[in-house]
């Protein structure tokens, strides 16, 4: 995925961290890895960002990976780092809760549904680390959600209706005007 062109952005516009699976881990998780954190210091406290989005996608391989993983199987590069996505998996399996969900219908699959829960609680990860609470805090930064449906070439903007978190779909701006 090119964030750029979903966003309609030019170069220099953007600040983008990427990884597998758009993780963030939550502060003090990080053993041995600091490049997220470091990007979000760096982002939110030096070049003072009005903003940050986490993107999800259809089809992602680190919530394929995540569904399919053993328990416990942390023992190589990729199951060490996806560790880092359990939460999102053990919201997806918390029935007391909302579900996030794209407006007008419930999730396809498992995957679909881990992918919508991941940008949320990755959301909830960025919240935590200490520049992100300060910002937001002081009104100087705003959190946002977006998931790209592949195979609809569509984007969906997170949104709360009523405690459940629910993606509406992002309309094309009327460039005629």
């Amino acid at each position: 995925m090119v964030t750029s062109m979903i966003t309609s952005s030019g170069p220099g516009d953007l600040f983008v961290v990427r990884n597998v699976g758009n993780l963030v881990p939550p502060p003090g998780t990080e053993s041995g890895d600091d490049s997220v954190a470091a990007a979000i210091e760096y982002a939110v406290g030096v070049l003072a960002v009005r903003s940050i989005t986490v993107c999800g996608h259809s089809g992602c391989g680190a919530m394929h990976a995540l569904l399919d993983a053993e328990p416990g199987r942390t023992g190589t590069p990729l199951g060490r780092w996806l560790r880092h996505g359990r939460p999102s998996l053990e919201r997806t399996g918390d029935a007391s809760g909302p579900r996030a969900r794209l407006a007008g219908r419930t999730p396809a699959d498992a995957a679909e549904e881990l992918c919508l829960t991941n940008v949320v609680q990755q959301l909830e990860h960025l919240r935590a680390h200490e520049p992100v609470a300060r910002a937001l805090k002081d009104g100087a930064l705003e959190l946002h959600g977006l998931y790209f449906h592949v195979g609809e070439a569509q984007a969906y903007l997170l949104t709360e209706r009523d405690g459940e978190k629910v993606f509406d779909r992002v309309r094309s701006a009327d460039l005629t005007r």
